[in-house]
């Protein structure tokens, strides 16, 4: 090979290269835009009380998040690379993306926001957000509000907490196909928004607004999650 086919064949390489780091770029900018409105996390004012953050191994700091779009806001994690999770605004709901390797046991989904009428009751504004028609449920009479204690998920007393979950003989069935399935993991009977083998409830803040609820989805970490489930306000 002489001088100049070897010229030719390095200008040749770094021009792949160049291009290779072009289109890993764009790729993860059209990625990342496709994830919905980015959202700029702030400092959390000083004197503002914050349980402790990650672990020794994967240390952390909390940020307030706040969208005026939703009208929510709360306190969340912030990692360093490669562990940091970008907060995105997809449609009515929140979610925490890792860019860097999205594969995480949770899935994205944090918060979903949804509206109601002042004067309609909570109980019902949930059983028409989460009202699933699974064959199953309809069959058997469905899935019902419950009412929970807040103890339950160590939350504030001012914050009003529900489920949605099978009931009457809706509830006998899932729970004889359950022990039938021998550890398998059981299926989400009550729909997206519905009980759940990890977190899942409803949040009611009607000191705060009441023509606003949301779905908090706690995951398996709960409330080790991305974010700390007391420091949600409405408005």
């Amino acid at each position: 090979m002489n001088i100049r086919t070897c010229a030719l064949a390095t200008a040749l390489i770094l021009l792949v290269g160049i291009l290779g780091i072009l289109y890993v770029q764009k790729s993860t900018v059209f990625y990342e835009d496709n994830l919905g409105k980015k959202i700029i996390l702030k400092d959390i004012p000083s004197g503002v009380s914050v349980p402790t953050c990650g672990q020794p191994e994967y240390p952390c700091t909390w940020k307030l998040l706040e969208s005026k779009d939703l009208g929510i806001r709360m306190h969340v994690q912030e990692y360093s690379e490669p562990n940091r999770y970008t907060y995105f605004i997809r449609n009515n709901s929140i979610e925490a993306h890792r860019l860097s390797d999205d594969r995480t046991f949770n899935g994205p989904l944090l918060i979903t926001i949804f509206s109601k009428e002042a004067d309609e009751s909570i109980e019902d504004a949930i059983s028409t957000a989460a009202y699933t028609d699974l064959p199953e449920a309809v069959a058997f009479g469905g899935c019902a509000v419950e009412k929970v204690e807040n103890e339950k998920y160590n939350l504030n007393l001012d914050k009003e907490i529900f489920e949605y979950k099978a009931a009457g003989k809706y509830k006998e069935f899932v729970t004889d196909f359950n022990k039938k399935l021998e550890g398998k993991p059981a299926f989400d009977e009550c729909g997206q928004y519905g009980e759940t083998e990890g977190v899942r409830y409803f949040e009611y803040h009607p000191k705060e607004s009441q023509t606003k609820f949301i779905s908090v989805e706690g995951g398996y970490d709960y409330p080790g999650a991305l974010f700390d489930p007391r420091s949600i306000e409405l408005w």
